[in-house]
């Protein structure tokens, strides 16, 4: 087993994706290595071949029970693979549910209740004593994301601090969508660090802001991503481009308002209308995921394409991938290790981790 593997893995239902983020958050924070894929598959990593690997390597499966998930094909597979490899699997009652047969031997973990004293079982189960991260923001970003939901970071005694060093403590993978934080950090993003002036509160930059506060990264309770989604709406309904990219995620998603892509589709032209590269890599990921029910791989690419030619990360890393494996284009090494390098010139570990396979693979 590789020194760096999870020590449990999250099987879920995607209807249960607002809890399964919130918890495997919460645990992340307190020192848990746990593996969950919205969090965990990075940009340009094969899904199936990630989620095998990941159950492969965890002793451990964290199943979330609830009325979805009983009737789910996937967990249903994933449980029955723990099961004959002799792993452990922990339940946690989410919802009131009829609860598998197979599974009926084993003590449960309630959250249906008290998600405060779930959480505190669960961790002291695991062995992690429920703890506040202590790593720096730019160290381990996951461990810090209640953190940053939280106030502690406007007691930072360095306000001198750069845009180079903040726009690092942002590098998460936005619930696994992709898009990497890499614009410049906005006065809001500033605002949230304890770095800058808080922006005027109905401002379209202050509207983000305090959207981005009760986001919580997506870990946040139901209520609190309903507020965020309001005042997303609000700045993309003032004209602000950074609203209409996170308003047409929510969208995407389902986050705080019923899915629509076409809503989704919508938000992220006019955004890009207004020059947002990281809305166009959006737009592609919404194609390349199959959002809309089947993957469009050319749709995905033409926009991969306009981001990173606007100089998105991301959208360089898509687009070496896509040109790596011929997924709406054909397979061109040299135009993948072009995009992957110059990737890896904006600090990209995925790209140079991806330079050094297809290094190896020419010798």
């Amino acid at each position: 087993m590789p020194a760096d593997a999870p020590t449990a893995f999250f099987s879920y239902s995607r209807e249960d994706s607002e809890f399964a983020l919130r918890l495997a958050g919460d645990l992340k924070a307190a020192g848990a290595n746990v593996w969950l894929d919205q969090l965990d598959i990075q940009p340009g990593q094969r899904w199936a071949r990630a989620v095998e690997e990941a159950l492969n390597n965890s002793p451990r499966v964290l199943v979330i029970l609830s009325s979805a998930s009983v009737s789910s094909t996937h967990v249903e597979d994933e449980v029955n693979f723990a099961l004959e490899e002799h792993k452990t699997v922990m339940p946690i009652l989410y919802r009131d549910c009829k609860v598998p047969f197979q599974l009926r031997p084993f003590q449960y973990v309630d959250f249906r209740t008290d998600y405060a004293q779930g959480l505190k079982l669960l961790l002291k189960t695991l062995g992690v004593s429920q703890r506040v991260a202590a790593a720096s923001p730019t160290e381990n970003p996951e461990a810090n994301l209640a953190e940053l939901h939280s106030s502690r970071f406007k007691d930072l005694s360095t306000p001198e601090k750069s845009d180079t060093d903040l726009k690092s403590s942002f590098e998460a993978i936005l619930l696994g969508q992709g898009i990497k934080m890499d614009d410049a950090p906005t006065a809001g993003a500033k605002w949230n660090l304890g770095l800058a002036p808080a922006p005027a509160p109905d401002s379209p930059e202050g509207l983000c802001a305090k959207g981005d506060q009760h986001f919580g990264y997506g870990i946040a309770p139901r209520s609190e991503i309903k507020k965020a989604f309001e005042c997303y709406q609000q700045a993309a309904e003032a004209g602000s481009a950074l609203g209409m990219r996170k308003l047409a995620f929510m969208y995407q998603r389902g986050l705080g308002v019923t899915k629509d892509c076409h809503k989704a589709v919508h938000w992220y032209g006019k955004a890009i209308a207004m020059g947002d590269a990281i809305a166009m890599h959006g737009l592609g990921m919404l194609y390349y995921d199959g959002d809309f029910g089947t993957k469009d791989y050319k749709q995905a690419v033409r926009w991969f394409s306009r981001a990173a030619e606007a100089g998105n990360r991301g959208g360089m890393e898509q687009l070496a991938f896509c040109y790596e494996h011929g997924q709406g284009v054909e397979v061109d090494r040299q135009q993948a290790v072009s995009w992957y390098r110059k990737a890896a010139e904006l600090r990209s570990d995925f790209a140079r981790q991806r330079l050094r396979g297809l290094e190896q693979s020419a010798l």
